[in-house]
């Protein structure tokens, strides 16, 4: 993922809803321990764009909604670009 780069979270902040994110800097290495079994560590800097949108909201097309059926770690979103832009638009976080 490069600076600027749109992330779809799906299931973030619960599992029925997606998030949209913007990377705004550079990886890092920073190894929390959250008194769990996992270690996390990996940071990315994002600024949230829009935050816990229903997946079968109207607002989620067809196509968004079934390329996050798979539930890889990472995939491209590029055949969706637009409809991410109109779930932005009509989601936007006011800051």
């Amino acid at each position: 993922m490069r600076l600027g780069d749109i992330v779809v979270a799906p299931n973030l902040p619960k599992w029925g809803v997606l998030s949209v994110f913007r990377v705004t800097g550079g990886y890092a290495w920073d190894p929390m321990d959250l008194a769990i079994e996992d270690k996390f560590g990996h940071v990315l800097p994002v600024e949230l764009l829009a935050k816990a949108v229903d997946r079968r909201s109207p607002l989620v097309s067809d196509a968004l909604r079934a390329l996050l059926r798979p539930q890889a770690r990472l995939y491209w979103i590029g055949s969706v670009a637009a409809d991410v832009e109109h779930v932005i638009e009509e989601s936007a976080v006011k800051a």
